[in-house]
């Protein structure tokens, strides 16, 4: 385990359970942490346990009893009513199916910041916020169901996320304050506005 990351299974541990909550590693996710921490030049124990620990605070905050976990850290996203369309560019997140408990089933995406750079660059990562989805009564298309944020309660170590709401920006607030989250690939921030179910982008 990953001390940066104590919210993890194991080293080489697939299935398991993290206090109350169970984790399970979906057999398409296992092959690509493989890929894309070669590709990214991370070590692996390092992204696994991040990915675990992220997803499991999540699901603690909102009180699921599982997560199937789906996407280690990566910096694009498939509409997968559509994927034909091909990938198109999102800041960094793992993603994530939640189920079980008061709050039902949804799909996540835990958005991280405090990004380094080379082999560290996980070595300190943070939340900074996360979007849910939920399938629509037409099946597999999805529609947005707004983005939570927090500010820095969700760190690497033994702190536990905790709960806030969206909040609209003010003049005074910082980027993670506020809501919004960088895009890594036109540096700038951008936020989902659950009233209009779209993104917006930092002034």
């Amino acid at each position: 385990m990953a001390t940066r990351y104590p919210r993890s299974l194991g080293l080489g541990v697939w299935d398991g359970s993290i206090d109350n909550v169970t984790i399970r590693w979906k057999e398409a996710t296992k092959e690509r942490l493989s890929k894309e921490a070669a590709v990214q030049g991370i070590d692996q124990a390092t992204m696994k346990a991040l990915t675990e620990h992220f997803l499991y605070e999540t699901a603690v905050r909102r009180r699921n009893t599982a997560v199937a976990l789906r996407a280690v850290p990566h910096d694009f996203t498939i509409d997968s009513s559509h994927p034909e369309n091909g990938r198109k560019p999102d800041p960094n997140h793992v993603s994530g199916e939640l189920s079980g408990g008061p709050n039902g089933k949804r799909d996540v995406h835990v958005y991280l910041g405090n990004l380094g750079t080379g082999n560290g660059k996980y070595d300190n990562a943070t939340v900074v916020g996360e979007s849910l989805t939920r399938k629509s009564n037409k099946g597999r298309e999805r529609g947005p169901e707004g983005v939570s944020t927090w500010g820095t309660a969700s760190t690497p170590g033994p702190s536990v996320a905790t709960n806030s709401t969206y909040t609209a920006s003010a003049s005074n607030t910082t980027p993670i304050d506020s809501g919004w989250v960088l895009d890594d690939t036109y540096n700038k921030y951008k936020r989902f506005d659950p009233t209009t179910n779209q993104w917006e982008w930092a002034p």
